[in-house]
């Protein structure tokens, strides 16, 4: 199937639109603009389990964490057995329960929430200022609004909404009615038919307030559970349930007064009251309330370490305090005392930081521990670690600093002196903030050569010192202009060593060049100056006449284009203007010729003769001048195949082939290789190309017929 020309455009503008879309799409997905084009209206205080939120220009959920800022137009919900509370910045707290949703709209005077479902309760009795503005939560159709009041509303939107007034009033409204519904009154708005039903509660829990959340450090926590006194002729019970349903109730117990005590797990819980009248038999339902123990783990000091040591010399230490971080507390006190009861304070600082650094500890003994603040509607939850002892001392003797580079016993040239400069370094203590560098020509320094400061661990000397040997030490200058003991004396020369030492070749080398031209790579000793590298080339001693240069800034040069012949090299190092700062003394070289391949005389190539023949053949070839080893080797060709039999190093250019014990009827190949090596035979100087040549052995008639010479009769013993 062929495209026309038109249906190709296609396709690329489509290819092209799908591209940039989904480009747009991912950027989309990943940015958070929305974050600064909205301002802050409160914060994440506390988070369980799974909480998300989703920014107003936005279409994906992202989880959101404890501390983390809220912003205008932002949705908030939860997963389940979860549960967020969001503190405003008029101090107003939202608690959003379990599979609950929730919008935050700030307007000029008012604040909305838009209900999408679920659970919340509005804590805002305790909101200050005379001007608070109004809190309307919207659910549909249905309106709630509210001053200074704690609700609680639950449902979904497009059922049936439920509203509680826990303290203060409010106003429902729903379609053209409009209701005020005072404390510890229950309203049901029906969806269909927007009718608005208020209901008293005969019964009036206390405490734990709705959704109230109690911290405990154990596995279990003792709930005071309190209510209005019941009537007299009325039975009262307590129910405490894991649902709000009431299908698995974990304590019904009667009661009697306007309390009662109960050891509980940390978990989710809900509650309710039941009475019943002696005298008519009427049951009276209080209203359910959810509440929560939560486990809050203990704080664990990490640093300092029991009965650490600080010491010092002039200024305070500066300690770092770090201890274990807690999921719900909203801020820590790090409490710091003379004595072990915590009764003598010397510090106490709040911070949102699990760590902190202090320098105010002067010399002395210590004592420290951590509180955690946990803040919870009006409620503040403390945790108090244990105590740990720290010890802070002043030191007496300040180690000296210890020398660095040059190390001792180190060589430095000259020229690196007067390009570079000498750099002394050294290891010192924080307590020293000056050091004195000494230098001199002798061990006991009675003559000083020059001395400078530095309020660092190093100092660039440049100035020119003669050939000899310097010793360098130093000592710390203090803040009240007293010196430390100087450090151990360092010894290092100043040479006049203006040459480059050449690495390789090595001086009146031999190299053999592959083929008519030669490859042959130099090497020399890295300088210590920075600058470029001539190699220059010369077939005389005295570089008259440069055969060949080259400009590096490596220490090494691949040349090629060399024949046989004597050559001298050298090295320059040189700066930026031409100018030289080091240079190597020449060395020659000479380079050789491989050795010319050996012409085999006998046999001719493809010779035959018969097996019978093989003592009046040799196998010959021209003695090279040079060459003092000869290497031959036997292969034997079957199905146009070589296979290797066998190889000899020999001294002469002639080999008997009858000594071949090893040849029979066919066909064979051999080769030979001429090598000049050294005296000892152990280093091959140069070698030849390989020679190669072929013969076929073959049986005469007589040679095929076989006489048995066996007696025909055997006998056996």
């Amino acid at each position: 199937m062929k495209f026309t020309k038109s249906e190709y455009i296609i396709f690329l503008v489509a290819a092209v639109i799908i591209f940039v879309f989904a480009t747009l799409f991912y950027f989309d997905f990943t940015s958070k603009s929305a974050v600064g084009q909205e301002r802050v209206v409160g914060s994440i205080t506390l988070k369980k389990r799974i909480a998300q939120r989703k920014y107003s220009s936005q279409v994906i959920w992202e989880d959101i964490e404890r501390k983390e800022p809220v912003y205008n137009n932002d949705s908030i919900r939860t997963a389940d057995s979860s549960q967020a509370v969001i503190r405003l910045t008029d101090g107003t707290e939202i608690t959003v329960n379990e599979n609950s949703m929730i919008v935050l709209s700030f307007a000029t005077n008012e604040i909305d929430i838009q209900f999408r479902g679920g659970s919340i309760t509005a804590a805002r009795g305790d909101v200050g200022g005379e001007a608070v503005r109004q809190l309307n939560i919207r659910s549909g159709e249905t309106t709630v609004s509210v001053a200074k009041s704690d609700v609680q509303v639950s449902g979904e939107q497009e059922k049936d909404i439920s509203l509680t007034v826990n303290r203060g009033e409010a106003k429902i409204r729903s379609g053209e009615k409009e209701e005020k519904v005072k404390e510890n009154q229950k309203v049901v708005v029906t969806k269909d038919s927007n009718q608005i039903k208020i209901y008293s509660l005969p019964l009036k829990p206390l405490s734990p307030l709705p959704d109230g959340m109690l911290v405990t450090p154990g596995n279990s926590l003792t709930v005071r559970f309190a209510w209005e006194r019941l009537k007299p002729e009325q039975d009262g019970m307590i129910e405490v349930a894991d649902n709000e349903t009431f299908a698995r109730v974990r304590v019904a117990r009667k009661i009697n007064g306007d309390s009662v005590s109960l050891n509980l797990p940390a978990g989710s819980y809900f509650w309710r009251l039941r009475a019943k009248n002696r005298n008519n038999g009427v049951v009276d339902m209080g209203d359910v309330r959810r509440f929560a123990i939560i486990r809050e783990s203990p704080i664990h000091l990490v640093f300092p370490a029991p009965g650490q040591v600080f010491q010092y010399t002039n200024a305070n230490p500066v300690i770092n305090f770090k201890w274990t971080g807690s999921d719900m507390a909203q801020e820590y006190l790090l409490e710091i005392s003379a004595d072990p009861g915590m009764a003598r304070t010397v510090r106490n600082i709040g911070t949102p930081d699990i760590q902190l650094a202090v320098d105010s500890l002067g010399e002395g003994v210590y004592y420290w521990r951590v509180v955690s603040v946990i803040r919870l509607s009006d409620q503040v939850y403390r945790s108090t670690s244990s105590n740990r002892r720290i010890d802070v001392s002043r030191k007496k003797i300040v180690i000296p600093p210890r020398p660095v580079f040059p190390p001792d016993g180190n060589t430095v040239r000259s020229a690196v002196l007067r390009d570079k400069g000498i750099l002394f370094s050294w290891e010192k203590t924080g307590d020293i903030p000056v050091t004195r560098l000494t230098v001199s020509r002798y061990a006991d320094f009675r003559g000083i050569v020059f001395s400078s400061t530095s309020n660092t661990n190093f100092l660039l000397v440049k100035r020119q010192l003669d050939p000899g040997v310097y010793y360098w030490r130093i000592a710390g200058m203090l803040s009240d202009n007293q010196l430390t003991e100087p450090s151990p004396a360092f010894r290092f020369s100043v040479t006049e060593a203006e040459h480059i030492k050449l690495l390789g070749p090595a001086d009146r080398s031999e190299i053999v060049a592959e083929g008519t031209y030669g490859t042959v790579r130099f090497a020399w000793e890295k300088a210590d100056l920075y600058g470029e590298y001539l190699v220059q080339i010369s077939r005389s001693a005295d570089f008259s006449q440069i055969y060949k240069d080259e400009r590096v800034n490596t220490s090494y040069a691949v040349l090629s284009g060399f024949s046989p012949g004597t050559y001298f090299w050298r090295v320059i190092l040189r700066k930026s203007d031409g100018s030289v700062l080091l240079q190597s003394r020449p060395n020659s070289l000479f380079i050789k010729d491989i050795l010319a391949e050996p012409v085999i005389l006998s046999p001719r190539n493809g010779a035959s003769f018969e097996y019978d023949q093989l003592g009046e053949i040799d196998l010959t070839w021209k003695r090279l001048e040079d060459a003092n080893l000869y290497r031959l080797r036997f292969y034997r060709i079957e199905n146009n195949r070589a296979a290797f039999i066998t190889e000899r190093d020999i001294r002469r250019n002639a080999v008997d082939i009858s000594d071949m014990n090893f040849l029979g009827e066919g066909k064979y190949l051999w080769s030979v290789q001429a090598f000049e090596t050294s005296g000892d035979g152990a280093k091959v100087i140069r070698k030849s190309p390989v020679s190669k040549s072929y013969f076929v052995v073959t049986m005469n008639n007589a040679a095929r017929k076989l006489k048995f010479i066996t007696p025909k009769i055997l006998y056996l013993e």
